[in-house]
């Protein structure tokens, strides 16, 4: 039985040539696929593609599969039982961008394992975000707000977050404007 998420796409190849109980195991759910013994069958799991582009990554398999090949993509299975049970694990990412404006830099920490490259992290991963430095501080701006320098942030959708900093002397100044009347004369 493979068992397919709903964001991925599981492709297979056997050696020899297997049949399935006519369910495909692209589609979500469960599907038998039936081999002759001793056939060596390769899974490829891969994000189903109305689901690109939106953070998903495969993870492991889960299940029967050969010792130490948890983490590899595709893996090739030996049919050597009546039956075996294989799952892909997909986890969701999501992307986080930090611009500063005004003399200051923003440090970006997260846990170990929880970044997956380009700006992205695991959902659910706490990210704290430090100002500095942080006496010239002023706001966070977009996907959240205060005025503290260090923030922690859960991933939880796309953030796009901006450090606000007072500027330097001697430069245009930064102004904090909460609301505003305009009054014309006439």
């Amino acid at each position: 039985t493979i068992s397919t998420p709903e964001h991925a796409k599981i492709s297979y190849s056997a050696n020899p040539t297997g049949t399935s109980d006519g369910a495909n195991p692209t589609d979500p759910g469960n599907t038998v696929l039936q081999f002759t013994a001793n056939s060596q069958v390769t899974l490829a799991a891969q994000v189903a593609p109305e689901y690109r582009g939106q953070g998903y990554r495969f993870v492991r398999w889960e299940g029967d599969i050969p010792g130490g090949q948890s983490t590899s993509n595709p893996i090739t299975v030996t049919v050597d039982s009546e039956s075996k049970s294989i799952s892909a694990v997909l986890e969701e990412t999501f992307k986080l961008v930090v611009k500063s404006e005004g003399p200051g830099s923003v440090n970006v920490t997260a846990p170990s394992g929880t970044g997956v490259g380009n700006g992205r992290y695991i959902a659910g991963t706490g990210v704290t975000l430090s100002a500095t430095p942080p006496e010239n501080f002023v706001e966070w701006e977009g996907s959240t707000s205060g005025r503290t320098p260090e923030k922690t942030i859960k991933m939880n959708s796309n953030k796009y977050i901006t450090a606000q900093f007072l500027p330097t002397p001697g430069t245009t100044p930064f102004v904090d404007i909460e609301s505003a009347d305009i009054v014309e004369n006439n």
